[in-house]
């Protein structure tokens, strides 16, 4: 199937969910007070008319995405430090080991215990965004042509060139498929630490407090607008990476 008919079958099976959803929310709101998309369409223009709304949103946006690009930074650093001198991985193995099976309610719950202030959700989304990064650069090593690596050993290849041409190549496909779900992750995480924690002035105060004052619709309000911003981030995420593998040939189709 071509981009063309994946579109429009996206389309036709998105429109479907929320046909299932509109007739679920007129069966069941009597009783559980589920709102549809409908509903939960105004809620949004109503909220984004309002003064807190675009701001909590902003401000979200700005912790997750700079916990991300950070912990990306650092994760893909130290995975290729790591892959050079045995020593570093050996010590940051049990540390990513925890990062990666740790909850992170339970990271945040540590945050919380520690004092970590309004920063909960740029560290919960850094550590997340190390950790995943690390392994996936990690695994991107393994693709690189042992008979490369050996002989940018032999002939003494510089580090910039050795990276350019022998690492990336190998290391950068993996890490572009990888960074979306990462970025996707974030916000999860991210907005879970900001309910927990009660962030002032985030998204996920807005849905505590919505949750606090039994009004379903801005729930769903907020949980629709953090859904849609994940999967733009995401996109975009991929679609940057994507035009920098292609630009440098890191990347094939």
């Amino acid at each position: 199937m071509n981009e063309k008919g994946k579109g429009i079958q996206t389309i036709v099976m998105t429109a479907g969910w929320l046909v299932v959803w509109q007739l679920a929310s007129i069966f069941l709101r009597s009783r559980i007070g589920l709102p549809g998309p409908i509903e939960t369409i105004k809620s949004i223009i109503q909220l984004a008319g309002g003064p807190d709304f675009a701001g909590n949103v902003m401000r979200s946006f700005g912790r997750i995405l700079s916990g991300f690009v950070l912990g990306s930074v650092v994760g893909i650093a130290l995975s290729l430090a790591a892959s050079r001198i045995v020593i570093i991985g050996e010590i940051l193995a049990p540390l990513m080991q925890v990062l990666k099976t740790l909850p992170a309610a339970t990271i945040v719950t540590v945050l919380l215990a520690l004092g970590g202030g309004g920063s909960y959700a740029f560290l919960i989304c850094f550590l997340t965004a190390m950790a995943a990064l690390y392994a996936g650069a990690a695994e991107g090593m393994k693709a690189v042509d042992p008979l490369l690596t050996e002989m940018a050993d032999v002939f003494r290849i510089p580090q910039t060139s050795r990276m350019r041409y022998v690492t990336m190549p190998g290391v950068y496909p993996v890490l572009a498929k990888i960074a979306g779900d990462a970025m996707s992750l974030c916000w999860k995480c991210g907005v879970a630490a900001e309910v927990v924690a009660a962030a002032v002035g985030s998204v996920g105060a807005g849905l505590a407090g919505a949750a606090a004052n039994h009004a379903p619709d801005e729930v769903f309000a907020y949980t629709a607008a953090v859904t849609i911003l994940s999967l733009v981030c995401e996109k975009l995420v991929v679609l940057v990476l994507k035009i920098v593998g292609r630009t440098n040939r890191w990347m094939e189709g």
